[in-house]
């Protein structure tokens, strides 16, 4: 066993949830943060951009910044040993830097990556979710059936667990130790929240449990959004209409005769929950392609006097974003166009600025999906400079081609 497949194990909490919950997933709800990756055929490597920009930013806060609660990163999948076999070069990196995060802080279990193997059945037993699930056919859950079953997933998994759910196409650019315990949604646009991310950081909210008895109640199976950030702003604003309102500057009066709903003041629980506008969570529009497939020549550390991450700040994106706490790749709207820059003109799209973002702050994915092993630990630590990784570029056409064909 090489000394990274030992640090690997070392560190990685290589929980089997199948049957029941590890005392390891709930000894602290409010650190809990779910990434979910139920791929039948395995996790694609750009889903741990996400896991390691989380990573990289809370390992690098200040201690005293750090919170109390630590952080237990889960990453929920269908077959560990499938994950682990694929990604055992990238995992390995990340346990070495979350072993040493942890020694400087003298606490082994300070920051805990979980790679948990389950299933739908699991994840949506005991919920109104598990019935609905059980007694449809695939049919019947039209066009959208796959993204609405993800859609479910984080609802229950929040619900039973607790914590932070985030989609794993984004990438983060602040700690958020100091939100562990906060109830919070988030805008994505106008007066729509989207459903990633959320927290709620005790076990067995009420709001989620409404959340997955309306998705039942109301499943639109071929109606892009309607099980996921349509639910989930109609539900909020429905509940919360003076929280909502306030935060958003959105005038929901109309919304609200519309569902026939007579309320006008927020029930008990809203006074927890906070909606973060655009600007903290969903920055870049998803709409706006070319912004992130823009040239990124580097002479942006001047654009803003706060931004997050010093070592990244003369990138495009993380100038742009202003202070967020992530920039939302949108896997969905992006991937066809960025691929097809790839495959069309390598070197620009190394250019790219959302290629720059990544290399940045998710160095190890990046590396080990474009660049050899024997310059992967110079592009992870970020000693290398674009020219360098131009002219690797060059040198290793047949791997760069293999990571153009990773991006789909």
């Amino acid at each position: 066993m090489t000394a990274g497949w030992a640090a690997m194990l070392a560190v990685l909490v290589l929980a089997a949830v199948r049957d029941g919950v590890g005392s390891e997933l709930t000894r602290s709800a409010s650190s809990l943060v779910h990434f979910v990756a139920l791929y039948p055929a395995g996790v694609r490597i750009g889903s741990l951009c996400a896991i390691e920009s989380y990573a990289r930013m809370a390992t690098a806060a200040h201690p005293r910044q750090a919170g109390g609660g630590g952080h237990n990163v889960v990453l929920w999948v269908l077959n560990r040993t499938q994950v682990l076999k694929d990604h055992h070069q990238v995992l390995a990196g990340l346990a070495v830097d979350v072993a040493k995060a942890n020694a400087q802080r003298g606490d082994a279990s300070w920051f805990q990556l979980t790679i948990a193997e389950t299933s739908y059945e699991h994840i949506f037993a005991g919920t109104s979710l598990g019935t609905f699930y059980a007694t449809r056919t695939r049919a019947s859950l039209g066009t959208f059936g796959n993204q609405n079953r993800a859609n479910a997933a984080r609802l229950a998994l929040v619900s039973k667990h607790g914590g932070l759910y985030v989609d794993n196409d984004i990438v983060f650019l602040r700690d958020t130790a100091h939100l562990q315990k906060a109830n919070f949604v988030a805008l994505e646009s106008g007066c729509q929240l989207n459903n990633s991310p959320f927290q709620f950081a005790a076990r067995g909210s009420p709001f989620l449990k409404r959340l997955m008895d309306k998705f039942v109640e109301r499943y639109r199976g071929s109606t892009w959004g309607a099980q996921g950030p349509r639910l989930f702003s109609r539900k909020v604003m429905q509940v919360c209409p003076v929280t909502f309102a306030r935060a958003s500057g959105c005038n929901i009066t109309h919304f609200l005769a519309s569902v026939g709903s007579a309320r006008v003041d927020d029930e008990p629980w809203c006074q927890d929950l906070h909606v973060f506008t655009q600007k903290d969570f969903a920055p870049i529009h998803w709409g706006n392609k070319a912004a992130f497939l823009a040239p990124d020549d580097g002479t942006y550390s001047a654009a803003a006097d706060n931004l997050p991450r010093p070592m990244c700040e003369n990138t495009r994106l993380v100038a742009r974003a202003q202070g967020a706490f992530q920039i939302h790749l949108y896997h969905s709207q992006l991937t066809k166009p960025e691929a097809a820059l790839c495959k069309r003109d390598m070197r620009r799209y190394l250019r790219s600025s959302i290629s720059r973002l990544r290399a940045c702050m998710c160095p190890r994915v990046h590396a080990a999906r474009f660049f050899g092993a024997h310059s992967r630990s110079r592009l992870a630590s970020n000693e290398s400079s674009a020219t360098e990784r131009e002219e690797l570029s060059g040198k290793a056409p047949n791997r760069l081609d293999r990571g153009c064909q990773s991006i789909v």
